[in-house]
């Protein structure tokens, strides 16, 4: 059934345009960047569980948390160029992305990423390459924006999906979820939250079932049940 539900999706979204991205919880989508901008990006995602005494833990928040910082950069509409740092695993990551039009109803994005992180317990850095494509089309009746992220993680051998939905509710309010199927015997990730856009920024709060941030690590899947809040802040620094 689950198959089935992706080739459905994967099938519908060429036949779907493309309107200007806001980003997402964890996916990627083509740049909204232009010439010789450049967006710095928090992604906080607490370990704290929201339901395990969430008075006294004010919903996990006070549980520490993993945190995400990133740059980009783009050097064209096209091309552009990126590096971050994730608290979990110290993990360094710098890439490359190329966004282009398939055709006049989708938009797709290329992206190149090298990574190196420590894995907790275990001596040395582990390193890879991850290339992915993300595409995303037109809204829906001008207010639900489908996302599809296609993933390869060298290190792990692994091919992964995220798919994601983006239902614009105002001009500056919307409502997002993505979805992470695994075939390996974990749980399928899953985040669901709210978007508020104001000029220069981005703020996202959601609720999910990982602390674990972007496509690469959540495609892994996830051994909880439980869910975790967290935020992101995008915001545009050079215009």
């Amino acid at each position: 059934m689950r198959k089935a539900i992706v080739l459905v999706v994967l099938l519908l979204i060429p036949r779907m345009a493309l309107p200007y991205g806001n980003g997402m919880l964890n996916l990627e989508v083509p740049a909204g960047l232009e010439a010789r901008q450049m967006e710095f990006v928090v992604q906080h995602r607490f370990y704290g569980k929201v339901s395990e005494k969430p008075f006294d833990t004010f919903l996990g928040m006070d549980m520490g948390a993993n945190v995400g910082i990133g740059l980009r950069y783009s050097v064209s509409e096209k091309l552009g160029f990126g590096v971050s740092y994730t608290r979990s695993r110290k993990e360094y990551t710098v890439g490359l992305r190329y966004a282009y039009f398939i055709s006049e109803i989708l938009r797709g994005q290329a992206d190149v990423d090298l990574f190196s992180y420590k894995e907790p317990g275990v001596g040395g850095r582990r390193r890879g390459v991850f290339c992915q494509l993300a595409l995303q089309g037109e809204a829906v009746l001008e207010r639900a924006t489908p996302v599809v992220n296609i993933g390869y993680d060298s290190y792990n051998g692994k091919v992964g999906i995220g798919l994601g939905i983006d239902l614009e509710i105002s001009e500056d309010i919307g409502i997002m979820g993505e979805y992470f199927p695994v075939s390996d015997g974990r749980l399928d990730c899953f985040a669901f939250g709210v978007r508020l856009r104001t000029y220069g920024h981005r703020f996202m709060f959601l609720l999910g079932n990982s602390s674990e941030i972007g496509t690469r690590r959540l495609m892994l899947g996830t051994d909880s049940g439980d869910l975790y809040f967290g935020f992101n802040i995008r915001r545009l620094v050079l215009e």
